[in-house]
């Protein structure tokens, strides 16, 4: 059993995805994750006067079979589009704590 029901291949996102988040550790420690079913990633960081985010689209669902067939609204904004995959069950979200180096 695994401990994750699907897992996203972040290779393709590579050094964008390393940028946002070395940009977005200077913000905060604490970071919430979330991998969607869709191929999406959302990663996000707030503060008390400031929340930052960013999506990545597009993504590799692994195991194939679990990549959702759901179509998503790309006119919403990414924190509705979040919102509505985590109420479907097409999505789960952490929260974890960087080292700031």
């Amino acid at each position: 059993m695994s401990l994750c029901p699907f897992y996203l291949d972040l290779s393709s996102a590579g050094p964008r995805l390393i940028a946002v988040v070395d940009r977005l550790k200077t913000l905060s420690s604490v970071v919430q994750t979330a991998t969607c079913k869709n191929g999406d990633l959302h990663i996000q960081v707030a503060e008390s006067s400031v929340m930052l985010g960013a999506q990545f689209t597009g993504l590799g669902v692994l195991p194939t079979d679990a990549k959702s067939e759901n179509q998503t609204n790309r006119q919403l904004t990414a924190e509705e589009q979040l919102h509505d995959q985590l109420e479907a069950g097409e999505a789960a979200a952490v929260v974890k704590h960087l080292l700031k180096v």
